[in-house]
């Protein structure tokens, strides 16, 4: 589609939403950003609005009826919606055996049930759009047998495969939706920002390189474009050849 787009990014606050939400949308479009952090949200309007960009600033958990509400509802004042960005998203290492009910619960309410809650309450927003469109991060781990991280790794998986049913079951409403999965991505100094990251990154990816957010951003661009109107229903890897990787020393 041509002309101003109408953005929800989730998990906007740090990160690859962070990025996407500042780099990916064009001057004139409008954007409502959500995250629980208050003060990073403020910061990130700030440097979207010296990009003519309009921002509605949503914090709470996604993982709850009432953000998702009001998330809706800006999208709303904005007149409607043309891109739905879910990358709110988390995890942390453990063995499966000492992973709680409350922990593995906890991970995919975040990572798979708030997408399929989202998209829900704003489907019938990207139905009035010309083109709606749904992009789903996932990761590399959806894929890969990486130790220690099932909760997170079942999550994106099932966050993945919901996307296909939604880019099935909605197409006839003119929606696309897809999967952008990052594999190791350095980005705000964490772990694959570091010499050691970026030297584990060696013999896990055929690049043996970390993804950056910009990556990320590209593949975003693309996605909502014109150009990709003909692609749906697919989990897109930028992870340097991470998944697939033959006798990758996972652990």
């Amino acid at each position: 589609m041509t002309g101003r787009r109408r953005w929800i990014v989730t998990g906007a606050s740090s990160g690859i939403g962070r990025a996407i939400a500042r780099d990916a949308p064009e001057e004139g479009d409008a954007v409502v950003i959500v995250a629980r952090r208050r003060p990073a949200l403020e910061s990130l309007r700030d440097e979207m609005v010296r990009r003519d960009l309009e921002v509605a600033v949503v914090d709470g958990d996604i993982r709850e009826q009432e953000t998702i509400e009001r998330a809706a509802e800006a999208a709303e004042v904005f007149g409607g919606l043309d891109c739905l960005v879910n990358s709110a998203g988390g995890g942390f290492p453990s063995p499966i055996e000492e992973v709680s009910a409350n922990a593995w619960r906890a991970i995919f309410r975040l990572n798979t049930e708030a997408v399929f809650l989202l998209s829900n309450r704003v489907f019938p927003l990207l139905c009035d759009a010309a083109a709606g469109c749904i992009v789903n991060i996932g990761s590399a781990a959806g894929w890969a047998i990486d130790p220690n991280v099932a909760p997170y790794a079942a999550s994106k998986a099932a966050m993945h495969h919901l996307t296909r049913h939604q880019a099935v079951e909605w197409a006839r409403y003119g929606i696309r939706a897809n999967v952008i999965a990052p594999g190791p991505t350095a980005v705000d100094g964490n772990r694959w920002s570091t010499d050691e990251g970026r030297e584990q990154v060696r013999s896990m990816a055929a690049l043996g390189v970390p993804a950056e957010a910009r990556d990320v951003v590209a593949l975003m661009r693309f996605l909502v474009s014109d150009d990709a109107r003909m692609i749906t229903g697919q989990v897109l890897n930028v992870d340097g050849g991470f998944v697939g990787w033959p006798l990758t020393p996972h652990g």
